[in-house]
């Protein structure tokens, strides 16, 4: 029997991108999550590094999938719903991220609603993107869509949502459009729980741009 994706979530996070917020991750198994990037469309998801992946994904291929399964050990052991998240979370917390690892758009409308009305209630602004947004549009109200072209932006845009965008590893010094490049990349020392920038409810219009932080920046650093 085919396992349910959902949301399971932590309610202290040490991830020093984006500081001590309660974070969603897909689960509730690793196949889970797997095969909702699998299913997003996300050209970084590839498991093995090939001459069609340029760039692997920095989740699978770094230290949140490590974590993931100690995560999945304690959701079994004691299941954390946000609710749990939410009562368990730090007090100065005004965000929440969804999601560390696998794609939102595997998770359904009713789980988003209802994540983005309790989320509402404790006062958390939720900030995520989500590579298959063509596949789940009840998320644009809370996320951001990935786009990895300039076609895949603009029929995103069309589509409603917010966007953001991976670009060079050196993007901090050679965009043009430094002040929407996420600060913390930028070497600025703010993290995404005191930030904002990317929060659909800040109604930022602009893109916001990541450098490469996949397995294969620092390759593309020395090439730079």
């Amino acid at each position: 029997m085919t396992t349910k994706p959902c949301l399971i979530w932590i309610a202290r996070s040490r991830n020093d991108t984006t500081g001590d917020i309660p974070t969603a991750w897909v689960g509730p198994t690793v196949a889970a999550a797997r095969a909702s990037c699998a299913a997003s469309g996300c050209p970084h998801y590839p498991p093995r590094h090939d001459a069609s992946t340029p760039v692997r994904c920095y989740a699978w291929h770094g230290c949140p999938a490590g974590a993931f399964l100690s995560i999945i050990r304690s959701h079994e052991r004691e299941p954390m719903t946000l609710e749990r998240a939410i009562a368990r979370s730090s007090r100065a917390a005004r965000f929440a991220r969804i999601t560390a690892i696998g794609d939102p758009s595997a998770i359904g409308s009713i789980e988003a609603a209802h994540t983005r009305s309790l989320l509402a209630d404790a006062g958390l602004t939720p900030i995520g993107y989500i590579a298959g947004w063509r596949l789940a549009p009840w998320w644009a109200p809370l996320l951001r869509a990935s786009c990895f072209s300039d076609a895949d932006e603009q029929e995103a845009r069309a589509a409603g949502w917010l966007c953001v965008r991976i670009g060079p590893a050196n993007l901090a010094t050679h965009n043009p459009h430094q002040r929407f490049v996420c600060p913390h990349k930028m070497g600025e020392k703010v993290r995404c729980a005191t930030c904002g920038l990317c929060a659909v409810h800040h109604a930022n219009p602009e893109t916001i741009w990541f450098p490469h932080h996949g397995s294969s920046s620092l390759a593309e650093r020395r090439q730079a």
